[in-house]
């Protein structure tokens, strides 16, 4: 079973309270309320289950040595679309995952807990060679890791919701967040850059 269909079920309630909601704090206590009553423990196990056996497909039809390049994600569509539709994207600033909604993903390159304009630009600047390039995960990671640990967004540190005031443990930059990142918005600019 794939995630997308553990999923499923829930979008309907979704898109209902985010259209019904007044503001994001509003948002906020609905999905808590949302997730209260669907059974969340039971559907993270699946999402899990579905996420590792999603990964070791990947890697199984990954070439020799795992390495997975950024063309071998979509090598249908031309890389120049892929690449164009990533350069026209803004920037969009977000503390949580949550603070960018729906269409600004179209419009807006964004990671969570980035609060600083020039190291957006630096992870998207990463990205955006990876899709131009070829780049692998690997070698995104290898360039990335040092700079954003220089810059200090790098492991687990307390760092303040600007929503709420209250300061929070939070996963800054790991190699499992560059993962995600690298093949989140290659896929995307894939996706919709035709």
């Amino acid at each position: 079973m794939d995630w997308r269909d553990l999923m499923e079920p829930l979008i309907d309630p979704v898109e209902e309270l985010a259209e019904a909601a007044a503001d994001l704090e509003e948002m906020r206590a609905g999905l808590a309320d949302l997730a209260e009553e669907t059974k969340t423990g039971e559907l993270a196990e699946k999402l899990a289950r579905a996420s590792f056996v999603e990964r070791a497909t990947a890697r199984a039809e990954a070439p020799a040595g795992g390495v997975v390049a950024a063309r071998a994600l979509d090598p249908g569509l031309p890389p120049e679309e892929a690449i164009r539709y990533l350069r026209a994207k803004g920037y969009a600033i977000g503390f949580d995952w949550r603070d960018v909604w729906r269409e600004e993903h179209f419009t807006a390159f964004t990671v969570a807990k980035v609060a600083d304009l020039d190291l957006l630009a630096d992870i998207r600047a990463g990205v955006d060679k990876a899709l131009a390039e070829g780049t692998t995960l690997r070698e995104f990671r290898r360039e990335l890791e040092p700079l954003l640990k220089k810059k200090g967004w790098w492991g687990r540190k307390s760092v303040v919701d600007p929503l709420t005031g209250e300061s929070v443990e939070a996963q800054l930059g790991s190699p499992q967040r560059l993962e995600t990142i690298f093949r989140t918005n290659l896929r995307t600019a894939y996706a919709n850059g035709h």
